[in-house]
């Protein structure tokens, strides 16, 4: 027994034992790689973080410099309130000062415990020998540099406690173009790096930072020289590569260079509008490091639970071994008996085989007379010419005749044996099956029921078809199975389709026709009333320089008329043969055009432009509709103006969330009173200003062109300043 026992236990046992070692180890991996994973994902956060800060305080200082630049004139004063601001508005700026072009300071602002304090005059120092000034002298207007993170340093001792800052320089140059000094601005790293840890929370770990000078960020406090290496002795950050996750004694580490940080923000650089950042901060880098109790109670936590289950299997292996042995002591079957037993079954045998092979025949006969009915009843089923097919009550489909499965492309087996909903040949399952319950029930009732469905076939034809469900009864008149029948009616409804697009395009041909009598009416009435008023005024011209003047002005008229007339007659051309069709068409062309025609309009009403079309410059819509929207607004414009103030245009382009195009137009005429008049506005021969003549046609016109280009129009109007057109159009085919 003690043989049997220890055979079937010690092969169990190493089986067990090294299985559950392999699951460990497998568990124990994923478990590093993941970790690994996470504090490299936290310390790229980190850096981008506080890159991000640093960028934004340099983004600060650019504006100051901005702001001097744009005065011709140099005003201290407004310099030192700027600064005063902008340190009050930067909780990481430990303290701000201009220098003159000499490096001697002339302004400073520090951060003393939440306190902005100027440095009296006397106190003022002299930074020209410091590094961060002499790398700044070959700096110009809207550049920058960056300093590398060092010790911060006080009338030339280390500042106590102590503290890591970096500092940003720009020039400072009034609108004459003269150098009047540079901004300088030490950025608290401690501040930037508590803040890292109290945003981000850094589980389980330190966050870390050695500077060029070898000064250590370590737990919210700055170390130097000895304390410095001894914290880098302990933890092992002499031998850590760079950029790397590296596992060590003392638990898990990664390292990330500020080289690498750098190169990662610098497309921040252009958003910024720094025309050029000086900076050669590489020799600085970050560590988060994960201590070894913490890696290893994040990696082996589960180390008791597979001790515990190494236990229970070699307590299990032990019980099995236990009860096989006594089973193969306890148990013995003799030769004798095993031969008895063995005679007595195969006489068994014998007798069941000649049973079975009398009732094999007997099957056989009855098995040949089904299968001539069911012949029978297959042909006569599968020669109908409509789909057909049989069904349980409860839907499930358990035949299908072979017109239905020729015309669909598929085979008897993906049907037979699945609810009809679950059919793949029809469409939605959802709606398929709220309708075929419908109609079961419809049908279990006694009814027959007919509907139109749609199938599609393996190669993707597309088939509707008509069909009738009606109930199958047994001789107790119980419904026993459910008959579909179907049609095929797709080309009947094909023709039908074609007879409503003919018709459809018969209405959008006769609407085109309209709005292009439209444009012809109202876009040709406003250069024609043009070259009335120049003739007119031709006629009363006194001397033949005034007359030579008016005559340029009907020549651009006349000019930009023909341009219209020849935009009109080729859209005439394509009337004739199909729709509008969009195109990429320039704004600022069709803005052109525009004052070309309303060149004497905008000439009496002095009015002013803004136009800023330079992303995009185009938009997707037809040319003859672009010059007649600009045309329509801007003609609005002028007419309804304000007598209270000098009428003011902003045309701009930009894309929106969804990727649009929008064109904004807005002006600081009369505006529109849109409580009363909001649902209007786009009314066909409807005007809002009594006082000032209109035939309520231009924006209608306009409104039916965007949307017939598959474009939107918005307005937003305020009685006595403005109103503001927000056109979407339509995104590119090619898009």
């Amino acid at each position: 027994m003690r043989k049997h026992f220890l055979r079937v236990f010690l092969l169990t046992s190493v089986i067990v034992l090294t299985v559950t070692s392999f699951v460990y180890r497998s568990h124990y991996t994923r478990k590093k790689d993941h970790l690994a994973e996470r504090i490299r994902h936290d310390i790229e956060i980190a850096g981008n973080e506080i890159a991000d800060n640093v960028f934004q305080s340099g983004r600060g200082l650019l504006r100051i410099s901005r702001q001097i630049h744009s005065d011709p004139d140099f005003i201290p004063s407004l310099l030192e309130r700027s600064m005063r601001g902008f340190i009050d508005s930067r909780q990481e700026i430990r303290s701000i000062r201009f220098l003159n072009p000499e490096g001697v300071e002339q302004i400073r602002f520090n951060r003393i415990d939440d306190q902005i304090i100027s440095t009296p005059v006397d106190q003022l120092q002299d930074k020209s020998h410091r590094p961060y000034f002499q790398e700044s002298l070959d700096l110009q207007y809207g550049e920058m540099s960056l300093s590398e993170i060092s010790l911060n340093r006080e009338f030339g001792e280390l500042e106590t406690p102590y503290r890591l800052v970096t500092r940003f320089v720009t020039p400072i140059f009034c609108g004459k173009g003269i150098l009047r000094g540079y901004i300088v601005a030490n950025i608290d790293f401690n501040s930037l790096a508590y803040r890292i840890n109290q945003r981000f929370g850094i589980q389980e770990g330190v966050y870390i930072v050695r500077s060029r000078d070898s000064a250590l960020y370590f737990k919210d406090a700055v170390y130097i020289n000895e304390q410095a290496d001894s914290i880098t002795a302990r933890i092992g950050l002499g031998s850590t590569p760079q950029n790397e996750v590296t596992e060590i004694n003392e638990g898990l580490i990664v390292s990330r260079t500020a080289l690498v940080q750098k190169e990662a923000f610098q497309g921040r650089i252009v958003q910024l509008g720094i025309q050029r950042l000086q900076s050669n901060i590489t020799d600085t880098e970050m560590f988060i490091w994960i201590p070894s109790e913490s890696y290893f109670g994040s990696v082996h936590e589960n180390i008791m639970y597979i001790l515990l289950l190494q236990t229970f299997f070699v307590l299990t292996a032990a019980f099995f071994a236990y009860r096989w042995a006594k089973f193969r002591v306890t148990e013995e079957i003799t030769f004798s008996e095993l031969f008895k037993a063995n005679r007595l079954l195969k006489e068994s045998e014998d007798k069941l085989a000649e049973a079975n092979e009398e009732l094999s025949k007997r099957l056989a006969s009855q098995e040949e007379e089904i299968e001539d009915v069911q012949r029978l009843l297959t042909a006569m089923f599968d020669s109908s010419m409509h789909f057909a097919g049989i069904m349980r009550p409860d839907g499930t489909i358990i035949n299908v005749n072979k017109k239905t499965l020729d015309t669909l492309g598929v085979k008897k087996s993906d049907a037979v044996g699945k609810k009809v909903w679950e059919f793949e040949v029809f469409g939605d399952k959802d709606i398929v099956k709220e309708a075929m319950t419908y109609a079961i029930a419809k049908v279990k009732s006694g009814e027959t029921v007919a509907f139109e469905t749609v199938m599609f076939s393996r190669t993707g034809d597309k088939h509707r078809v008509a069909f009738s469900l009606s109930p199958l009864y047994n001789d107790d008149g119980e419904i026993t199975h459910l008959i579909p029948e179907g049609s095929d009616i797709t080309a009947l409804r094909e023709k039908d389709k074609q007879l409503r697009g003919v018709v459809e395009q018969l209405e959008n041909r006769n609407k085109q026709l309209k709005e292009f009598s439209h444009i012809v009416s109202h876009n040709v009435r406003s250069p024609i009333g043009n070259l009335n008023l120049l003739l007119d005024i031709y006629d009363d011209a006194e001397s033949h320089e005034e007359r030579a003047e008016i005559m340029e002005k009907l020549k651009q008229v006349n000019s930009s008329l023909n341009e219209l007339l020849e935009e009109l007659l080729e859209t005439v051309k394509i009337l004739d043969h199909d729709e509008i069709e969009s195109d990429m068409n320039s704004v600022g062309d069709a803005i052109h055009q525009a004052q070309k025609l309303l060149s004497r309009q905008i000439e009496d009403a002095e009015v002013q432009f803004e136009v800023n079309i330079e992303h995009p410059s185009e938009v997707y819509y037809p040319k003859v509709y672009l010059s007649s929207l600009l045309l329509n607004l801007m003609s609005n414009a002028i007419k309804y103006r304000s007598d209270e103030r000098r009428l003011k245009i902003e045309i701009s382009t930009r894309i929106n969330e969804a990727g649009e195009c929008e064109l904004r137009f807005a002006d600081n005429g009369s505006g529109i009173d849109m409580k009363r008049y909001g649902h209007k506005v786009f009314g066909l021969h409807k005007t809002f200003h009594r006082n000032k003549p209109g035939k309520g046609l231009g924006l209608f016109m306009t409104k039916t062109q965007v949307e017939s280009s598959g474009g939107s129009i918005k307005v937003s109007s305020k009685v006595e300043e403005g109103t503001t057109f927000i056109v979407t159009f339509q995104r590119p085919v090619n898009i």
